[in-house]
């Protein structure tokens, strides 16, 4: 499949209310990056009364959390209403007694707390663990290990404790999304066609690594691989979990790409908008979704922490 990166990202997004001046790509660019300036300058050694380090490692776990909820919220897996303390107590749930429903508890707002949500919660920690074991990873991604194990890897993770059935192996059946006129890759293409993708990507990752041109890449990325669809379940968090790999370096990791269940609206209409006349997929639409989520994500933080 041939991967486009020579567009441009969305200057007019189509989810931005009409009230609302629109921000140009440019300008959003440059707020990341003085934002991110910001959160990664040195320490003020001046300060001994601050334990600076332990603020930073905390709330580096923190974001994780906030990732965890915000991401399983938006794709309606836990409870719109739920906290970070329903989620620190799903991430404590026993998760071995999967059936009888004897571990199940209850949410802060009195909403339901299954041990299947808890699988979901802490699969979902723990590949981020996986993916990004540092505090807020700062360094630029290694191209050489974008690679289909990566995704394999990350899918284990993703349906381990048997959420997902033969977790990091490629489907074998045909695949369609719901409510929608279209099909996903022929699953025999798939052993094809995702090492061509992730050799595409391996070599955009060599050359320019502007902000704005990982993001495009990550974009591209992502509606390339959901279209390729190579698992049975759980494609979308792949998608979402890599999409903030490709972005390290440039922004904190990991990313949320939705809050809410309105926000993963936008993000599949985004997805559909950039297989219009494909393949080849344009991500205009879904590009500016991700630069506007990376923004938003550098709010949170600096707000957090400052």
């Amino acid at each position: 499949m041939l991967l486009v990166l020579n567009y441009d990202i969305s200057e007019t997004p189509w989810w931005t209310p009409p009230y609302v001046d629109r921000v140009s790509v440019a300008t959003i660019g440059e707020n990341i990056s003085t934002m991110r300036e910001r959160i990664c300058a040195p320490l003020d050694t001046s300060d001994t009364e601050t334990e600076h380090e332990l603020i930073f490692e905390g709330y580096s776990q923190f974001h994780k959390i906030i990732y965890v909820r915000e991401t399983l919220i938006g794709e309606g897996s836990i409870p719109t209403g739920s906290t970070v303390a329903d989620v620190e107590k799903l991430l404590s749930m026993p998760i071995d007694d999967t059936e009888s429903g004897s571990r199940d508890t209850i949410s802060e707002s009195g909403g339901h707390l299954s041990v299947r949500m808890a699988k979901k919660v802490q699969n979902l920690r723990d590949a981020v663990n996986f993916l990004f074991p540092t505090q807020f990873d700062t360094d630029l991604p290694a191209p050489e290990e974008f690679t289909p194990d990566l995704l394999m890897a990350i899918h284990r993770y993703v349906g381990g404790h048997g959420l997902i059935s033969y977790a990091g192996s490629y489907r074998t059946k045909w695949l369609a999304p719901a409510k929608e006129d279209y099909v996903y890759l022929d699953p025999v293409r798939v052993p094809i066609e995702l090492p061509r993708l992730c050799a595409s990507v391996r070599a955009a990752l060599c050359n320019d690594s502007s902000l704005l041109k990982r993001v495009a890449l990550a974009a591209a990325f992502a509606t390339n691989f959901l279209h390729i669809h190579p698992f049975s379940n759980g494609n979308g968090r792949v998608a979402r979990l890599a999409v903030s790999w490709l972005l390290q370096g440039h922004t904190v990791v990991p990313v949320p790409l939705y809050a809410n269940g309105a926000d993963q609206e936008v993000f599949l209409e985004c997805v559909q908008e950039s297989r219009i006349g494909g393949p080849p997929f344009t991500a205009r639409a879904l590009s500016r979704f991700v630069l506007e989520s990376v923004e938003r994500v550098h709010r949170n933080v600096l707000n957090c922490l400052f």
